[in-house]
């Protein structure tokens, strides 16, 4: 699913995260980066979505562009691509999500990001079911 980026397609992504900019990575495809200084503690955006469970996504996951794991077994689900889907893991990340009680994750700065940086979340920090990390997840996690 790595597909080659073009105007076009990057007309389509939702612009939900100021601030960043998609660019070739030396990670992985393409990958996030600060196009400004950001400093620990700062919210970079909030991810919304519908929550779903497991087993629709895997039955619909054709039509689902972005997901995120939640704790109770379901899914936070977004039908577009945003420039979320465009941040690589790490196990040394930049950058936190953090869940509040009503199901809205936030995207926090962890460390100083200098402008250029790359931005990166820990997959891992999300609540996968064992399924996904044995599986899809056992590659890249």
């Amino acid at each position: 699913m790595n597909q080659e980026i073009t105007k076009t397609n990057l007309d389509r992504v939702i612009n939900n995260i100021p601030n960043t900019m998609i660019s070739k990575s030396n990670v992985h495809g393409y990958g996030l980066f600060s196009t400004t200084r950001l400093i620990p503690g700062v919210v970079l955006t909030k991810l919304d979505g519908q929550k779903i469970t497991w087993e629709v996504y895997e039955s619909e996951n054709s039509l689902l562009e972005e997901w995120n794991a939640l704790p109770d077994g379901c899914l936070l689900v977004r039908p577009f691509k945003t420039k979320y889907f465009y941040i690589n893991h790490s196990r040394t990340p930049n950058l936190t999500l953090i869940l509040s009680e009503n199901l809205e994750l936030s995207i926090v700065v962890d460390k100083d990001i200098c402008e250029g940086d790359e931005l990166f979340l820990d997959y891992r920090k999300e609540s996968l079911p064992k399924k996904y990390i044995d599986n899809h997840g056992a590659t890249y996690l």
